[in-house]
């Protein structure tokens, strides 16, 4: 944004600004209105991304547990022997 009147505020110059590691994590939104961080939608991405990859973890953990328990079940049933 440049601002004619009070050239001081041109946040133009903000972008060529190091902010300190602590101020990043600290100040995300700050960060990306002055470019040091991607736009939020960009991060939005990143956690869906994120809970996706959780969520087919789970699903194969929960597969494998469904297996687990069929195999249990079969043992048990050879365990038994018939009757």
């Amino acid at each position: 944004m440049v601002d004619n009147e009070n050239p001081e505020y041109d946040t133009r110059a903000l972008r060529d600004f190091a902010l300190p590691q602590d101020f990043l994590v600290v100040y995300p939104s700050a960060c990306w209105l002055v470019g040091q961080l991607e736009p939020p939608n960009f991060e939005l991405k990143l956690v869906n991304e994120e809970i996706e990859a959780n969520i087919q973890i789970t699903r194969e953990i929960l597969s494998d547990t469904v297996k687990c328990t069929e195999l249990e079940a079969a043992l048990a049933a050879i365990k038994k022997g018939p009757h």
